[in-house]
Formats: structure tokens, sequence, C-alpha cells
């Protein structure tokens, strides 16, 4: 998930994990509705009868109520990372990163409901470092002159200290103390009161003709403690960096990154970025070619249906147990999983030179996600079911008895529950879109745009999600409890949910039929 390539990026540069979990967790809620090129839309209210102008709309109001949202969302997962004097005082900053990214999304989701996220995100990282480089951190040669001058006056005092110069005669007395006490460890001034303890205990004078009657001056006392204090300070250290030294072994090694020109990291996202609006971008008209389900090859499979195979590889199964109406396709050029991701992943392994770690990267991969495969199977298995006549019966007891209003606030709640127990927006999508459809007939509302607090309410749901919360703090490498993050991000879906209510009894209000 995004939190969970988000999160170690924050915690590397330096902030609390727990914290940082907690951010990108509540920043997730914004973009979801069109992940993956559109996916939660397209194919998550596949089957429901939509065509691409209405996936358009519900898109379109989607992006209205998360950009609404985007004012103050960003501000509360902000604040986990820094306080709000911080934040106050970077508000041009603020808004700069909200607008460049949320406004560009909701201008293309008028016309898209696949780039809208894809853009915006790109478009507003670009627009974001540019403002922040340009406008709030300093030049290199001035953060190199910055620390000339700290170095420099950090010099002057140590040298006005041992001149005896102005300055804070208690720090000059402790440096001139520490250079005593330095100068006591030295072969030559060991020496030298060795001979003065001799001088002492043998009962001779010192230079100045005074004589201790315990053998010892009190200038070699006091060079003594000094000595003693030094050398329990140097214990003392030598054992704190022991102990950082065999804290820091413990820590596992972090992946060593080959080094490289700088276009090597920037390419895989950029051919994934190129990719996704090269086959999205409806002026390029590549859409249909990718989807195209004639001309085919069909084989069959008896009573258990016809499997076929067309030339832009989209692959279907109809005719199940010769029922003419149930069938199902999968296309596998236009599906991101394979074009780009797949070819992306091969093309920066050889470019990198780790094509050899392809099997290790499998392995890797298939221990993190073996354990959500399960629950996701499920999940599909549960929408499928409620598609097929579940949704139906569940929904005709409750609905008439909410009314327009009453169903207003239900139907995000029921996205947030979907994505609640599935983890991901496009399976709430699959399990509630026909409950929001049956809603719309049976009270006389505009269907689109329950559907698109459908949507919002489904992304809404991923920062309390147990398996987004679970995915984040295991990278991260935190030990705690799933609780302590959804007391905390509760509070910004609770905000997200009051603004899609805001939304929907305006919509209401204004046209009578949303």
């Amino acid at each position: 998930t995004p939190t969970a390539l988000a999160a170690p990026l924050l915690v590397e540069i330096g902030y609390d994990a727990k914290k940082t979990v907690i951010c990108c967790l509540i920043m997730n809620t914004l973009a979801t509705p069109f992940g993956a090129a559109g996916t939660p839309i397209w194919f998550g209210l596949d089957g429901l009868g939509i065509d691409d102008d209405n996936l358009e709309t519900i898109g379109f109001w989607s992006s209205v109520i998360s950009g609404t949202a985007a004012h103050v969302v960003p501000a509360v997962a902000a604040l986990q990372l820094v306080t709000w004097a911080d934040l106050k005082r970077e508000w041009k900053t603020y808004f700069v990163c909200v607008y460049s990214c949320a406004g560009v999304a909701l201008a293309v989701s008028a016309f898209s409901y696949e780039l809208p996220t894809l853009l915006g995100g790109g478009v507003g990282l670009v627009v974001s470092a540019f403002y922040v480089k340009t406008t709030n951190t300093p030049p290199m040669k001035m953060l190199k002159e910055i620390t000339d001058s700290i170095r420099s006056i950090g010099s002057i005092r140590r040298t006005n200290s041992s001149a005896g110069g102005p300055g804070d005669k208690d720090k000059d007395d402790d440096i001139e103390l520490q250079q005593h006490a330095t100068s006591s460890l030295s072969p030559s001034s060991s020496s030298m009161r060795a001979d003065e303890e001799e001088k002492s205990v043998a009962g001779e004078d010192d230079d100045d003709g005074h004589f201790d009657g315990d053998g010892f001056d009190d200038d070699a006392k006091a060079k003594k403690d000094l000595v003693d204090v030094e050398l329990s300070e140097d214990m003392a250290s030598a054992e704190k960096k022991e102990k950082k030294k065999e804290k820091k072994e413990k820590q596992p090694k972090q992946p060593q990154i080959p080094k490289g020109p700088t276009w090597k990291y920037v390419m895989p996202l950029g051919l994934v970025v190129f990719f996704l609006t090269l086959t999205r971008f409806p002026e390029l008209d590549l859409k249909d070619e990718l989807k195209a389900t004639n001309p085919r090859d069909t084989v069959r499979l008896g009573s258990f249906g016809e499997v076929w195979i067309s030339s832009a590889l989209v692959i279907g199964l109809s005719n199940i147990f010769r029922e003419p109406t149930v069938a199902t396709t999968f296309e596998v050029l236009y599906v991101p999983a394979f074009l780009p991701f797949f070819w992306v992943s091969i093309i920066t392994l050889v470019t990198f030179g780790q094509w050899r770690e392809i099997p290790t990267l499998m392995s890797r991969t298939w221990k993190r996600t073996n354990s959500v495969l399960l629950p996701i199977a499920s999940a599909l298995v549960l929408a499928a079911l409620m598609k097929a006549g579940v949704a139906a019966a569940i929904a005709n007891p409750i609905i008439t008895s909410f009314g327009k209003y009453g169903w207003t606030f239900v139907t995000p709640l029921f996205g947030v529950l979907g994505s609640f127990f599935s983890g991901s927006t496009t399976v709430s999508n699959l399990t509630f879109g026909s409950v929001q459809t049956i809603a719309a007939d049976r009270l006389n509302l505009n269907r689109l745009h329950l559907l698109a607090l459908q949507t919002v309410g489904a992304t809404i749901g991923n920062c309390i999600c147990l398996q987004n919360i679970i995915q984040a703090k295991a990278v991260v490498g935190l030990d705690a409890l799933e609780s302590e993050f959804i007391k905390v991000t509760w509070k910004a879906a609770a905000l997200f949910i009051a603004v899609a209510w805001g939304w929907a009894l305006i919509l209401l209000a204004t046209s009578g039929r949303y």
C-alpha cells in the first residue's frame, strides 16, 4: 500500500516511526478513489451497467468531496510530525502542496476517472518541490558559509579562552582545567609529578619553600583529583560508546543501494507514469485497443463454459455452467499489474544489474503477501455473492426505513465498513456498490452520486483498516497494538465523513434528487 511505501522514507529522514505511520494512514484517504489507474471505479463498480461517461461523473464528485476534505485532512496528518506553530509558519507551503495536488486531480477528474491521482500526484510533487527549493531552502553556498561561520566562532572562543581573553570566566576556567588535566596525563608531566612526590615523601621543600607535613602539596592533590575525574569521564564515555555500538549492531542492516546516476533512480517512477498515461489518456485512444475482445480463439470446456483469448490478450470465460449471462474477463494488457508494473520491474532490475536477485525478491514478496491472499480472496467471494442477489436481500428491509436523508448518512459508512474488513477501496465498491444502486432506485435518488459517496467512504476506511496498519508497522519495524493507531486515525476519518455528509446534504437540498 502507499502507506507501507511512504512510511519508511519518512522514518529514514528521522521522524518517529509510530507518528509517521499514522500520518501516512491519514494521507492515504485522499488518493485511493483513483488508485491503480482508477481501479476502484472502473473495476470496483463493474457489473452495475454504468458506461464510461457516468463513471466519469462518479469520479468527478468523488474528487470534489475529497478535494474539499484536502483543505483540512493533510493538516491533521502533518500535526503528527510537526507542531502547530510550524504548520502556521509554513501555511503558504501547505496550500501550495494541497492545491497543486488536489486542484490538478479535480481538474483531471472532469474528463478521466483513471488519471486524477496519477497526474495530481506527479504535478503536485514537482510543483511542491520547486516551491520549497526556491523559497524555503537556502542555497548550498549559503549553507556552507553558515557552517564555516559556526566553526570559526567555535575556534575563536577556544582561542580567547586559552589566551585569557574576554568571555565567560567559568567556561574559561573549565577549559583551563581540562587542558591542565590533559597535560597532566602526558608522560613528561607524569614523571615530573613523580619527582615532586618523591621530594615530598622525602620531606623536601617545594619550589616556593613550603612544606606539606603529609608529604604532598596542595597543587599535587589538585592535579591528582583532576586526573581521577578525567579518567572517570573517559571510562563513562567509552562505556556509552560501547553501548551505542552494541545497539547499532543489533539493528537490521539497511539494504545497500547500487551507486549510479540520478536518472536511474527516477526511471522506475517515470516509466510507470509514462505507461499509465499512455494507455489511459483519452486522446490517444489506446484503451479500446487494449480491451478488444475480437478477433479471438475459443476452446470449449463442455458444461464448464468456454475459454477464449483475443488478439489484445484479453482472456475470458463465458457461458459458465451453460448460463449465457454468467461470464468474466481479464484484460492482461490493461490491468496495471502487468503493464506497467511487471515490465517496469523487469527493466529496473536489469538496469541496476539485479536480475539475478529475481528469485530472492519473488520469495520475499510471497512471504509478505501470502498472509493477505486468503482474506482478499474471501472478500472477493463475498463481493460476488452480494452482486448475485445477497445485496438485495440485505438492502430491501432497511432502505425504506432510513428514508432519503437517513440513507444519505449511511452511504459513506457502508464504504468505510467495506474497506475496514477488506483493506481495499476496490473490494468495498465491489461489495456494496450494488446495495447503493438498489437504494437509489428504491428511494428515487441519483445512483451516480450515491456511488460517489460510497467510493469516498471506501477511501476513508483505509486509515482505520487493520490490514493497512499491520503492513505499515511491519515495514518500519514497530511492535504496537493496532488500536493505538486507530485511536488517532478515527478522528481524521470522522472529519472526512462529516465533509462527505455536508456535500450530500448540499446536493440533496439544491437539486431535490442527487
